[in-house]
This record gives C-alpha cells, structure tokens and sequence, in this order.
C-alpha cells in the first residue's frame, strides 16, 4: 500500500480523511489522519507489514507512544520546507 501524506482516504465509515502524518514503529506504519470535512475528527491507523491492511489504533499505552513520534515529525517536515 502506498499512502503518503496529503493523500485523501476514504475509510469504511464513508468520511474523507487528509494524511497528516506517516511515520514508522516497529516495522508497522502509522498514519494521522483528519476529516476533511471537520478537522476535530481524526484518525490513527496502523498499517500491518504483514497483510497492508489498514486497522484504526485505540489502544491508549500505544498511543502515548506514537504521539511523540509524530509530532517529531511534523517538525522535521516543518524545518524541512
């Protein structure tokens, strides 16, 4: 699966999302996602390396993990420009 950022998805509950974020952890992708429509709605999603499947992360010790890391990289993209 090949999704990169500011790329639109369409996910299962028929709302559009805007990749915000892409990072990886432990050989697993993660993506940030907001509503196109409602920035307050977003999304996490784990891309498994297994299957490119796409699954929503709600798991909260996971996402106090994943957190930092994406927020790492929205510096490294904000420094980069």
């Amino acid at each position: 699966m090949n999704i990169n950022l500011k790329d639109k998805v369409t996910l299962s509950d028929g709302m559009a999302y805007i990749v915000v974020s892409k990072i990886a952890y432990q050989r697993d992708i993660y993506y940030y996602l907001i509503e196109q429509e409602n920035y307050k709605n977003i999304k996490f999603l784990r891309e498994k390396s297994e299957n490119s499947s796409l699954v929503e992360v709600n798991d909260t010790n996971l996402l106090q993990i994943l957190l930092p890391l994406f927020l790492k990289s929205f510096k490294h993209i904000d420094n980069s420009t």
